[in-house]
């Protein structure tokens, strides 16, 4: 299973605090539309119906179906750039 670091849950849950955003929001990681390599990042209030739902620290993850087997050995961390955006990164795990 996907596992966060202390950096990923704090980013996470500080994307629930933001004003414009709705209370309790998790983020989603789905493979592109259009079929390209990659995965899609989004802010989300709630998980769609067949993701997997991963959660740390009060943080919420929610991987599409077509992702969630790719990323089970891997581990979300997060960093922030000099504007304070959040930049989420998958590693593999050193278990």
């Amino acid at each position: 299973m996907l596992a966060l670091t202390d950096s990923a849950s704090n980013a996470i849950r500080e994307l629930g605090a933001r004003p414009e955003l709705p209370d309790g929001i998790g983020i989603r990681i789905s493979a592109r539309a259009d079929g390209s390599d990659g995965l899609v990042v989004a802010p989300t209030a709630t998980p769609k119906s067949d993701d997997d739902v991963v959660e740390s620290q009060g943080a919420q993850v929610f991987l599409d179906p077509a992702v969630a087997g790719l990323l089970d050995d891997m581990v979300l961390d997060a960093t922030f750039d000099t504007n304070g955006r959040v930049r989420f990164v998958l590693a593999s795990s050193m278990n």
